[in-house]
């Protein structure tokens, strides 16, 4: 039986971002089906290789797995899983479009 999230969290720079947008803005909807996506199944993005998680990550949320959520248009959403006490947690740390995914994961594009 898949393991059920209690709750899904969101960095403060998200619910900040989310506030800011009309409650019918498609990011909003984006970021909520990803929460209820993650309510179903916390697994459901894709895992990033440890060898591959930016340092950032490492050092501003002591993440040791993080995966990667896709939406419509290219934008990306990055969560990461802690156990807690309560149980399982979902997090999502960052929302942002293809571009400053690339950035930040350093993927320059040139070939």
């Amino acid at each position: 039986m898949p393991v059920q999230p209690l709750k899904i969290f969101t960095s403060k720079e998200i619910a900040k971002y989310v506030e800011r947008l009309e409650p019918n803005h498609k990011h909003v909807k984006w970021i909520n089906d990803m929460k209820e996506n993650l309510q179903r199944d916390p697994f459901c993005g894709e895992k990033i290789m440890k060898n591959r998680i930016p340092k950032y990550y490492k050092e501003m949320f002591s993440v040791h797995t993080l995966f990667r959520y896709a939406h419509p248009e290219g934008y990306r959403s990055i969560y990461t899983l802690y156990m807690l006490e309560s149980g399982l947690c979902p997090v999502i740390l960052e929302f942002m479009n293809h571009k400053q995914y690339e950035q930040k994961f350093g993927y320059s594009g040139s070939l």
